[in-house]
């Protein structure tokens, strides 16, 4: 059950971050690009499709393999940080 709700909670993630990137695209000084990336990669984890997709532009554009590894050591490190805080906050509700 917890598999699926993850599962579900990054899909919305995901999907929101690209809603959000299309948004900002139509405004000035906000970087719609950038959400829509970081959209990707979270739906990526979980799904077989997008994860072929970034695995085919990697082979034919290998610049941008150096970019997504580069993208994903990043957000692996913000991912780890974002789960030590939330389980911090956990721990002093529960005190």
């Amino acid at each position: 059950m917890r598999h699926h709700a993850k599962t579900i909670s990054l899909y919305i993630a995901g999907w929101f971050l690209i809603l959000c990137g299309v948004v900002a695209g139509f405004v000035p000084l906000v970087p719609g690009v950038l959400f829509i990336v970081i959209g990707i990669y979270i739906i990526s984890l979980r799904s077989v499709w997008v994860r072929g997709h970034l695995d085919a532009l990697r082979t034919r554009y290998p610049k941008i393999n150096s970019l997504i590894s580069t993208f994903e050591v990043w957000i692996q490190k913000f991912w780890d940080r974002i789960k030590t805080i939330w389980k911090a906050a956990l721990k002093k509700i529960k005190r």
